[in-house]
């Protein structure tokens, strides 16, 4: 199945659609248990508008994950990230984001996502130019989005900053820049609120769920596997580095250094935050997607094809749990 997205023509990106719709079609018969972890004041807006458990919340969650992975494969394409062109981090990223029942609803945190990938897109589009005020303040302005979507989504507002000193002289006014266009949407959603005189429900909103460390394991395990294939994930993409990096461009190793960065702020997200559950794992899928992507890429073909058949079934098999297993 590999070798169809082994290409690097973007108009075969529409086999991702079939490719979602096989790791996501259990969501329309097996009755998914879900434990939405605390959203932020648009998330919870959107849990409200769309309930999760609904045929709704896994469609729109379907045609989201799609855009984002076509995104994902734009990015990866323009930029030359790997060695090679293919559609392999979009596939990944579907992948990643469909591995379990707990992600398969439109949760705050996939939302969430959406920004966090159009954040980076602006990132990488600044590397050599020298006037890019405006995608400086277009990232800092979609990190904002994300924190209003899943609080402890403020957190990639440093791995951004970051990024932006990898990739050229941060000066101070672009800084700046980037600190206005994260305050933007957290100024008008309280203009609005502030006009509706209910300005204390938006600080309450908006930053009343500050905590630390506080992962739920409510799943029983399920969420070890969960935790334990994104923890083998990781190990791969960090002791990959060297593949990842070797004969690149430049640009391609400091664009490899900035998904490090937003992988380790990702673990962060850890730490600034209450009422975490399983869902919470998806901020990984979208670094991951692309070193991944590249580590499949690299590796022989047969391999790469049998490895991925292998985690294709696993995440088949659990996710229709309920007709296969039965507690004791």
């Amino acid at each position: 199945m590999l070798s169809l997205f082994r290409t690097n023509q973007l108009v075969a990106n529409a086999l991702l659609i079939f490719y979602i719709l096989l790791l996501r079609f259990s969501s329309f018969i097996v009755p998914l248990e879900l434990h939405p972890g605390q959203a932020g004041l648009l998330g919870e807006n959107l849990l409200s508008i769309v309930p999760p458990e609904g045929t709704l919340s896994a469609v729109l969650s379907i045609i989201l994950i799609f855009l984002q992975a076509l995104l994902i494969n734009v990015i990866s394409a323009r930029y030359r990230i790997a060695r090679s062109v293919s559609l392999f981090p979009g596939v990944f990223y579907v992948l990643l984001c469909s591995c379990f029942s707990d992600f398969l609803y439109l949760s705050p945190v996939l939302m969430a996502n959406t920004f966090l990938i159009l954040a980076l897109y602006e990132l990488l589009g600044s590397y050599k130019k020298y006037y890019s005020n405006g995608r400086i303040y277009n990232a800092g302005l979609w990190i904002g989005v994300t924190t209003l979507f899943y609080f402890s989504s403020i957190i990639f507002l440093g791995a951004v900053f970051m990024g932006f000193v990898i990739l050229r002289a941060f000066k101070l006014k672009e800084q700046i820049g980037l600190l206005l266009g994260f305050i933007t949407p957290f100024w008008l959603a309280g203009i609005y609120y502030f006009v509706n005189d209910n300005l204390s429900d938006f600080w309450l909103r908006s930053f009343g769920n500050i905590g630390f460390f506080d992962f739920s394991i409510s799943n029983g395990w399920v969420s070890y596997v969960q935790v334990g294939t994104f923890v083998v994930f990781i190990l791969v993409a960090v002791f990959s580095y060297r593949t990842y990096t070797y004969k690149v461009s430049i640009q391609a190793q400091k664009f490899v250094d900035v998904f490090f960065w937003v992988l380790a702020f990702s673990l962060g997200t850890l730490l600034v935050q209450s009422n975490l559950q399983a869902d919470h794992l998806l901020f990984l899928a979208v670094p991951l997607s692309f070193m991944i992507g590249m580590t499949f890429l690299y590796m022989n073909k047969r391999l790469a094809e049998a490895v991925h058949f292998l985690f294709l079934a696993g995440i088949l098999l659990l996710q229709f749990k309920p007709f296969w297993f039965v507690a004791g």
